[in-house]
């Protein structure tokens, strides 16, 4: 069991009011507070046995103190021992006797103020998407993954003694394999496919006198990417006990479904479950991961494959194109297909329609992109995929014409995002900024899955691209466009819609849709 550190805190208050012409002479106290980091993280053992540690020097400022009269500051200073973590953190606060505190952190001056009555307080943070962390089985903590509050509030004039809550959650994540070769761990992206709340955003914390702690957060993703600072060797790591471990702070939710994606220097290892984590304050979650069971591993000797490539105008119901399994018959599940086509000049519909060489039609059956469209992928089932390497592909079509269609398997495609999303017409949009595009090149393609509303009267079904930056300007070829069935949409990047995602993050919108998952590949 981990050994609980202790900081001790010195507040330098400052006693001093002004009350008509009289002037009362400022007294300036100093009172002893002690802080106990809260003992309920106890899902985890921490390596060198001496509990949660704060570094000197910059961790003093990101302690906030408020007051019920509505004066808060950050702290100045603070001196920590290496051998327990027991520390000194100074700070200077107007407080008058018989004045309610309340110590928090982090402290970040740029985030709404604290807000103290007399009968509680409402403190704002920011649980971050993109979260780091120096080294592995580190216990350098960053303002990006902990929330803490007092227990409960202090009276200022007396003794001033108090415990530190954690309202928000840990995941630990074990990364380790049979193998003994270097290998080094250098990002882990842990994406919810649905979640009770987000998973980071803008964090609200109400505390009442008692001691009632009640957390929400709100504006925020059910994705976080952490990057190692330095590198975490796994290369010894042959079972999770051995493993130092790497982690990630998140909001307290339950999620249903979650895909994992480790990056290190030699390959990108995907895994997937539909199983449920419940994460909740002041917990830490242990998540092994074996690389030898990885759902699918990018090694990068697996590519997207040119499977037809030519120009067919397609004007009729009986002209096709046809891949026989000698020249394809390498169809995986959730594999995609992706059709490149020109849709013909005036015309108001378009069609697509593959099949297997033995005029069985795929899983999406007729799909009708909109006549704005050039690209559509279809990503493929089970069935699909043992019917292709079965028969082979044909492909029928109606107004456009057909100029390529490419293989990529599931190992390539990259998750996005998987937050469902509703648009309702165009009233609520999907954004995504922890996604690494730096492995996306020139001509990507990107879709987004998603379910139709067919019970609204004339509705419009339509998805539109942009970036963050300023006003949120759409993509090169991101501007809506409808599409009658098909459940995707997909659109080409270019080289400046990469360099504006990988600096803004991307942002989805549309009408009558709800979003199932946003994926990328490479052509």
């Amino acid at each position: 069991m981990k050994k609980i550190s202790i900081i001790s805190i010195a507040l330098l208050a400052l006693v001093g009011c002004a009350k008509e012409n009289k002037t009362i002479k400022e007294e300036t106290s100093l009172k002893q507070i002690t802080v106990r980091v809260s003992n309920d993280l106890t899902k985890a053992n921490w390596l060198d046995n001496k509990g949660f540690l704060w570094d000197s020097g910059s961790d003093a400022t990101l302690f906030g103190i408020v007051t019920n009269a509505q004066n808060f500051a950050a702290g100045t200073s603070m001196e920590v021992s290496e051998d327990d973590g027991t520390g000194i953190l100074t700070a200077t606060v107007s407080a008058s006797e018989g004045d309610k505190l309340l110590l928090y952190y982090p402290y970040e001056d740029w985030l709404t103020a604290p807000d103290m009555s007399s009968t509680g307080a409402t403190l704002t943070f920011s649980m971050r998407e993109s979260q780091t962390q120096y080294e592995a089985g580190s216990q350098w903590w960053l303002a990006d993954k902990m929330i803490l509050v007092s227990s409960a509030p202090l009276t200022y004039g007396e003794d001033l003694s108090t415990s530190m809550s954690c309202l928000t959650s840990l995941a630990r994540f074990l990364v380790y394999s049979s193998g003994s070769d270097t290998e080094n761990v250098k990002s882990i992206v842990f994406s919810a496919k649905s979640s009770t709340q987000p998973l980071n955003g803008t964090v609200t914390a109400t505390v009442d006198y008692s001691g009632n702690v009640s957390l929400n957060a709100a504006n925020g993703s059910n994705t976080i990417a952490l990057t190692m600072e330095n590198p975490y060797d796994i290369s010894e790591a042959t079972d999770a006990k051995s493993s130092k471990g790497a982690y990630i702070g998140l909001c307290p939710a339950t999620v249903t479904g979650f895909n994992i994606t480790v990056k290190t220097d030699v390959a990108t290892y995907y895994f997937e479950s539909d199983g449920s984590i419940e994460f909740k304050a002041a917990e830490i979650k242990n998540i092994m991961l074996n690389l030898d069971k990885a759902t699918s591993v990018d090694d990068g000797t697996a590519k997207t494959t040119s499977i037809w490539e030519g120009s067919q105008t397609y004007s009729d119901w009986e002209t096709k194109i046809t891949v026989a399994t000698a020249v394809f018959n390498e169809y995986e599940a959730g594999g995609h297909l992706t059709f490149y086509f020109t849709p013909t000049d005036g015309v108001d519909w378009c069609s697509l329609i593959p099949e297997d060489g033995a005029w069985n039609k795929l899983s999406l059956g007729d799909i009708n992109p909109g006549t704005g469209e050039n690209v559509f992928v279809q990503e493929l089932t089970a069935d699909d995929a043992t019917a292709l390497n079965t028969n082979g592909l044909m492909v029928f079509g109606y107004n456009l014409t057909l100029t390529n269609v490419t293989y990529t398997p599931p190992v390539l495609i990259k998750t996005v995002s998987e937050e469902s999303v509703t648009f309702g017409d165009w009233a609520a949009y999907l954004t995504v900024s922890s996604f690494d595009w730096s492995d996306i090149s020139e001509e990507a393609v990107i879709t987004t899955f998603v379910t139709r509303d067919t019970e609204t009267a004339d509705a419009w079904w339509s998805v539109q691209y942009g970036h963050m930056g300023d006003g949120w300007p759409t993509l090169t070829s991101g501007a809506a466009t409808g599409f009658s069935n098909g459940e995707s949409h997909s659109i080409i990047l270019t080289a400046d819609d990469i360099t504006n995602l990988t600096s803004y993050g991307l942002v989805v919108s549309g009408s009558y849709v709800t979003t199932r998952k946003v994926t990328v590949h490479n052509k």
